[in-house]
């Protein structure tokens, strides 16, 4: 929701039976108008910025009428957008309903750090200070570390860090290398440091997921 980074890991699929996903780009400004339209729900305790759930049938309904209008290009013009706006109002009536509404506030703090979420997306090799980036989010100080960790789970700094890594594999599983020229690309001064973080985060030295990524010509793990 809040541009986190994040992994994960296909457990069921084969060259027989394929793994499919669909992602959708949320629209801010047409839940916005939807919320106009819905009467408000009560949340409470809502305040991450990603969250996990099973899907609801009408949810999964709206995703597969979305899907088969990709066989009808006559109708996916104008019906595309009417499931979408369906999609929407069911995900707002949902157990993370209190999520999206908070993430599509206007004046609410997501708003604020989405700023700097997307300067850090850009400038993660780049050192910062959390001035800097308070300021870019318009907020105090104090208020911007609260509102961010709220946000996201994280530090301004663990964020970054987590950008910066997962850049490094990434890097690591396309185009193999040489890692302490990949560390530095990604704004590591210190080699041990980033194997460090590195072997912590996912659970191998970047030195042996390099050979791995060799030897697969693919990132298993993704």
């Amino acid at each position: 929701m809040c541009d986190l980074p994040a992994t994960g890991e296909i457990t069921d699929a084969s060259e027989a039976s394929h793994y499919l996903a669909v992602r959708l780009t949320l629209d801010f400004a047409a839940i916005r108008d939807l919320l106009q339209q819905i009467p408000a729900t009560d949340f409470s305790g809502t305040s991450h910025g990603i969250a996990v759930h099973k899907v609801e049938d009408a949810l999964a309904d709206a995703w597969l009428r979305m899907v088969r209008l990709l066989a009808k290009p006559d109708e996916l013009r104008v019906m595309a957008p009417l499931v979408e706006r369906e999609i929407l109002f069911r995900l707002l009536q949902g157990p993370q309903g209190g999520l999206l509404r908070q993430a599509a506030a206007v004046n609410g703090h997501f708003t604020n750090i989405r700023k700097v979420l997307l300067w850090l997306r850009t400038h993660y090799a780049t050192a910062c200070c959390m001035e800097e980036l308070a300021a870019i989010a318009g907020m105090s100080l104090s208020a911007f570390h609260r509102g961010f960790r709220a946000s996201t789970g994280l530090s301004p700094l663990q964020y970054q860090k987590q950008l910066r890594l997962y850049a490094a594999r990434k890097t690591l599983a396309r185009h193999p290398g040489n890692v302490a020229a990949v560390a530095a690309d990604v704004g590591y001064q210190s080699l041990t440091q980033f194997t460090r973080e590195y072997t912590r985060l996912f659970g191998l030295p970047p030195a042996r997921s390099l050979r791995l990524f060799r030897q697969n010509g693919t990132d298993s793990r993704r």
